[in-house]
């Protein structure tokens, strides 16, 4: 097992010893394939971005909105159909991360397996003790069915899955639809950096939500190539700007498990188009 600054850290912008330092505007996301490789059964390209300034408004209510975009094209750069669907999703609370490692590690069918996981922090854990603590809350959140699982240096079709049940085997998870690739694989063959897969298990517990701008919840839709988006946070001091402080944030237990990732996906006829950002 790769320790976590040299695997997920480095994809996904998170770090053991320090928390995001951007939050709102530019672009910082992974897609999943390589360039020439193929296999990823996509038609279109995601891009997550939003504004640098008044990106932030108030809703009288407690609560805080955060605006942001997905931008879609197909390979050639043209923009895709209006009205075209894409799901969202946040999730705030990071509980296992980890490298698939070859020889020791796979992903294989609907099961996910790492003889070694991680906490964001890199300190060892399981499947079925990985928790992230709140203190304000007095509680803590095991990994469970319904967390996310999100791969990256992978092929698209096969970055975002759910976890299935709750856990029973400590490196072992269940995903709620088979992958389509195996990995490794002659092409994420873990060689390189950029051909080892990564993922990372969490959830959204902080209650920030994610909708479009017309309010349908967990999806956009595009005029003109565009979709907005809007991420609602609550405005207390146990969670504004979380995961968007330049120093470690110890309002979780790991430090920084609250680090923030946006995900879209579009499915249509020519597969699976994903992509995961942590500029929000």
């Amino acid at each position: 097992m790769k320790s976590l600054l040299t695997g997920i850290s480095i994809v996904f912008g998170l770090a053991a010893t320090a928390a995001l330092t951007s939050c709102g505007g530019g672009t910082n996301e992974v897609e999943g394939g390589l360039p020439g490789t193929g296999g990823s059964g996509a038609d279109a390209i995601i891009s997550i971005t939003g504004p640098r300034v008044e990106a932030i408004t108030k809703d009288g209510a407690g609560s805080y909105i955060l605006k942001g975009s997905v931008v879609v094209t197909d390979s050639q750069g043209n923009t895709i159909p209006n009205g075209t669907r894409v799901d969202l999703a946040v999730i705030d609370t990071i509980k296992a991360t980890g490298t698939i490692d070859p020889g020791v590690d796979q992903i294989l069918g609907s099961t996910l397996s790492d003889a070694a996981p991680l906490k964001v922090d890199g300190a060892a854990t399981t499947f079925t003790t990985a928790e992230v603590y709140r203190p304000f809350e007095m509680r803590g959140f095991l990994l469970e069915a319904g967390d996310h699982i999100l791969l990256t240096n992978a092929y698209q079709a096969d970055m975002v899955r759910t976890v299935s049940v709750n856990p029973a085997n400590a490196n072992q998870l269940t995903v709620n639809g088979s992958y389509v690739n195996p990995y490794p694989n002659s092409v994420f063959n873990a060689l390189t950096p950029s051909r080892t897969t990564n993922y990372v298990v969490g959830s959204s517990s902080l209650g920030i939500s994610i909708e479009g701008a017309n309010g349908s919840r967990g999806s956009t839709t595009t005029v003109d190539g565009v979709g907005e988006f809007l991420l609602r946070y609550p405005a207390n001091t146990s969670t504004i700007r979380n995961g968007c402080t330049s120093i470690p944030d110890g309002r979780s237990d790991p430090v920084d498990a609250g680090s923030v990732l946006v995900v879209a996906q579009v499915l249509g006829g020519g597969g699976t188009a994903a992509t995961i950002s942590d500029r929000f």
